[in-house]
């Protein structure tokens, strides 16, 4: 499956979802946006902790030995 076939897929998949699911009971969360969107859904005040980035460009290439830039 090629990039482009493989992002239709995701694609169709989640507009799908949307479509399925109730926009009150669905969280279409962008993990740029940190603990704002979870802490609203859960109903909690959001952690005083930094949202962490475990998975970022620069901890994978790091924890890989590959370059970052």
């Amino acid at each position: 499956m090629g990039t482009k076939n493989f992002q239709s897929v995701i694609l169709r998949h989640s507009e799908h979802v949307q479509n399925l699911i109730p926009t009150n009971k669905l969280l279409v969360y962008d993990i740029a946006e940190g603990w704002k969107p979870l802490a609203d859904i859960f109903e909690i005040d959001i952690p005083a902790l930094p949202f962490p980035h475990v998975n970022d460009t620069k901890s994978y290439g790091r924890d890989r030995n590959l370059p970052t830039e």
